[in-house]
């Protein structure tokens, strides 16, 4: 999984360090890893491999969906 830091601190994940806006390689069962998620500290990186719709696409497909749903009503 490909994560980034997006704090301006060096962080430890799993014995690794990683600095401020680094992108780095870790395993998806990395100690700790979920909770760094979680907090807001890491962000995954979505590469085309890892998803075939970007997030902010489908933001903007739930958007359309829901525009026409309540034309309908």
């Amino acid at each position: 999984m490909l994560v980034r830091n997006i704090e301006p601190r060096l962080i430890r994940l799993d014995g690794v360090f990683i600095a401020p806006n680094q992108e780095i390689e870790v395993a998806e069962n990395a100690v700790g890893l979920a909770s760094l998620l979680e907090r807001g500290t890491l962000i995954q990186i979505n590469t085309d491999a890892n998803s075939e719709v970007p997030e902010s696409n489908s933001e903007v497909l739930e958007t359309k969906s829901e525009k026409s749903n309540k034309g309908k009503k």
